[in-house]
C-alpha cells in the first residue's frame, strides 16, 4: 500500500501548459515491442499483415507523450 506522503502531485498550474512542437515517428517495432514488454498476447497487437496494421495499445500514449513531459519538467523554474 502507499503512503499519502510517498504520493507526488501534479500540481494544478501544470494544466494548459504549452511546451511546443515536438516530432515523434511511430512505427509497428514500437508499438509491438511496448506490447511485448506489457506482456500482452493478443495477436492483433503484432499484426503487421493487418491492413491498417498492428493495434496500439491503449497506454502506448504515454511514450510519445513522454518527450513533452521531459520538456516541461526541463523548463520548471
Amino acid at each position: 500500500m502507499t503512503r499519502r506522503e510517498d504520493v507526488r502531485a501534479i500540481p494544478g498550474t501544470v494544466a494548459g501548459t504549452e511546451v511546443g512542437a515536438l516530432s515523434t515517428s511511430l512505427d509497428a517495432r514500437w508499438m509491438m515491442a511496448y506490447s511485448a514488454a506489457l506482456g500482452v498476447d493478443d495477436p492483433r497487437y503484432y499484426d503487421t499483415l493487418a491492413e491498417e496494421g498492428p493495434v496500439a495499445h491503449p497506454l502506448f500514449s504515454v511514450c510519445y507523450e513522454w518527450p513533452a513531459v521531459l520538456a516541461r519538467c526541463a523548463r520548471r523554474p
